[in-house]
């Protein structure tokens, strides 16, 4: 056996599809958002599943949880692009837990700023982040918010 067989591949994300009967299938596994986000358009276009949606890993590798980062419709059913709390009628409220991106701004402090998604409410992350993360500007993360005024456009959270 070469080296190359030995080393281990980390899919952080899992594209899965309900099928026409109902029965829900992992279609593929993939390395970053944007493939898995393709795999998932390019099932829905072929329309062999009623619903595809892609999932992110989040957590430590024996006691983590699979999460939705977005759902592709197929069928009759226009292809979105969109995470799934995009059509929520009201804005999230404290202790919610949702899906932001981070700013490329900063805090007085250096710590991180972030963006809800899809909606145009931003402010500070404060708390400890979580060990082992590297994090970059625009990249989406799971952060709960601990005060909200989305009149204003403000959010205070801290990570989830």
């Amino acid at each position: 056996m070469s080296n190359a067989s030995n080393k281990l591949v980390v899919r952080n994300f899992r594209v899965v599809a309900v099928g026409n009967d109902g029965s829900v299938s992992l279609l593929k596994l993939a390395e970053n958002e944007f493939a898995a986000r393709c795999i998932a358009q390019r099932a829905a276009a072929r329309n062999v599943c009623s619903a595809v949606w892609v999932e992110r890993w989040q957590g430590p590798a024996l006691s983590g949880v699979w999460s939705p980062v977005c759902r592709v419709y197929a069928g009759s059913k226009a292809l979105s692009n969109k995470p799934e709390n995009s059509g929520r009628s009201t804005s999230p409220k404290s202790r919610e837990v949702i899906e932001c991106v981070l700013l490329p701004t900063k805090t007085r402090k250096n710590g991180w700023m972030a963006q809800v998604v899809d909606l145009a409410i931003a402010g500070p992350v404060t708390g400890h982040m979580p060990e082992g993360l590297a994090l970059a500007a625009g990249q989406n993360v799971r952060l709960k918010i601990c005060g909200i005024k989305p009149e204003s456009g403000f959010v205070q959270l801290a990570w989830a």
